[in-house]
């Protein structure tokens, strides 16, 4: 549903120069998505106003004293932005590795995963006693991890052309992120948000259990039905408004990339924070793109609620002893995890669409039906070569994280603490810069990997939009295999080429 109709030859590009104008798209999910937040405000409005709020932290969480709790959250926020810094720097270095040395990452990510397997392997195969297995079962799973890393070391081979064809698509969007890293600072924004709302909603979940205890009470009855639906509510809302701010982030990304393909000589054009490119596709993904993002994201938010009320409802069957019930459940949650993966990674496709071409979201679901019908291959290609590129920097930011919060531990000191309260410290201090660490390196690669969906999609429906930007990497990547695209017989043995 949107404010105008789709044009009879079809939608059209909508970024860079000569792009068409635009309208709003999905709009009752906007209105859906807005009216979501008003009963979450309400009961933190009541929460705050709440003269007992001691009453309902420590109904579900342990005693702690306020001068104990005060100088956690101090050493938490400490280490949380030493973590976020370090993290930060990290992301620089890693996004001039992009640029400059792809190939390099990317080989060294798949080799890193081949390491892995062979490490496990050795570790079943030899110390199953230490890991309480009998032989047989270390010898089998050293066995299956053996057989992974020799598939992975056969694919890389039989893919080796597609390896320089991704290198070049990851080089040409680290390019773009470093002209316009105003990128990072939307995804930290919104990450930001995310967490803020995050603060918002604990409280108003407190509130709303506070509230339906309250109705039990005066009622002399237990309500689950009530307490199951507010913990249903609570967690979409949850889900739903995290994965839409940070999917208009996403939107923004590629809506960037977008304009660099079909304007490059233009692109870099104004200061930083001022570059049209990025604040356009920002406006457009807050106001009439908003509705079709709100839209995939609840989809998602719908599968992610599922799961975790699937999750608690096997804990609960084997604690009850269960265990056929327990093991059923199990099976369902692997089910739904895996369908998650393919709807969120459906769904990015989707977002390159509404970024790019203004469309909605069920016409960009369309739209990605037909590229993947025709290119899927080679999509799922480039996907299994930017992924462990993907682990392997958040890794490095977990590992940044951590390190920086034991530095934060290490800076406030621990004088007069008890053994246990400064275990406590330590854990808290590493957590805090561990996450938030992570945090910050997974939206430096998540603005990547939107980038380089966003030039898959592009090139796909129109590859000779660089034909003539840089002949001599033409030249040099004209013997990759070709992506099968929209355009002429000849359009089609055309890779993509980055300046």
């Amino acid at each position: 549903m949107g404010c105008c109709t789709d044009r009879d030859d079809g939608p059209k590009r909508v970024v860079g120069e000569g792009g068409a104008g635009f309208c709003c798209t999905d709009i009752l999910f906007a209105v859906l998505f807005v009216a979501n937040l008003v009963p979450i405000f309400y009961l933190f409005y009541e929460f705050q106003s709440d003269t007992d709020i001691g009453a309902h932290l420590n109904s579900t969480f342990a005693k702690i004293t306020s001068e104990e709790l005060d100088d956690d959250i101090y050493l938490g926020l400490r280490a949380g932005g030493y973590g976020g810094l370090g993290a930060i720097a990290f992301v620089i270095i890693w996004i001039v590795l992009c640029r400059y040395m792809p190939t390099l990452l990317i080989l060294l990510a798949q080799l890193l995963a081949i390491l892995s397997c062979l490490v496990g392997a050795f570790v079943f195969i030899v110390y199953y006693e230490a890991l309480e297995m009998t032989s047989t079962h270390g010898y089998m799973a050293g066995g299956l991890l053996l057989l992974l890393a020799v598939i992975v070391g056969l694919y890389l081979i039989c893919i080796r052309k597609r390896i320089a064809f991704t290198a070049v698509i990851l080089g040409s969007v680290a390019k773009v992120l470093m002209r316009t890293p105003e990128l990072f600072l939307i995804k930290l924004v919104m990450g930001v948000i995310v967490l803020l709302y995050a603060c918002i909603w604990a409280g108003s979940y407190l509130e709303l259990m506070a509230q339906i205890d309250e109705y039990s009470f005066d009622n002399e009855s237990q309500a689950y039905g009530y307490w199951a639906l507010g913990n249903l509510y609570a967690l979409l809302s949850l889900f739903w408004v995290q994965f839409t701010l940070l999917n208009v982030a996403f939107v923004t990304v590629c809506a960037t990339v977008g304009a660099w393909y079909f304007s490059p000589g233009t692109f870099g054009r104004g200061c930083f924070c001022c570059r049209k490119p990025v604040w356009w596709g920002l406006l457009r993904a807050l106001t009439c793109s908003f509705g079709s993002i709100a839209f995939g994201s609840l989809i998602l938010a719908l599968m992610r609620t599922i799961i975790v009320a699937c999750q608690y409802l096997a804990d609960k069957a084997q604690k009850s002893g269960g265990q056929v019930a327990a093991l059923v459940c199990c099976c369902f949650i692997c089910c739904l995890q895996c369908l998650e993966k393919c709807l969120t990674w459906l769904t990015e496709y989707a977002f390159v669409y509404v970024a790019v071409y203004g469309t909605g979201f069920c016409h960009s679901g369309l739209k990605v039906g037909a590229l993947l019908a025709e290119s899927g291959a080679q999509a799922i290609i480039q996907q299994t070569l930017l992924t462990p590129l993907m682990w392997m920097a958040g890794g490095l930011g977990l590992a940044t994280g951590c390190l920086c919060g034991w530095g934060a531990h290490v800076e406030v000191g621990h004088e007069g603490l008890s053994d246990e309260a400064r275990q406590v410290q330590l854990a808290i201090a590493i957590v805090c810069g561990g996450v938030v660490g992570y945090l910050v390196m997974a939206l430096g690669t998540s603005t990547v990997e939107a980038g380089c969906k966003t030039l898959f999609v592009c090139f796909a429906e129109e590859p000779t939009a660089l034909r003539d930007l840089a002949p001599e990497l033409y030249a040099t990547f004209s013997e990759a295999k070709p992506i099968k695209s929209k355009g002429t017989d000849k359009d089609k043995t055309d890779p993509l080429i980055a300046p």
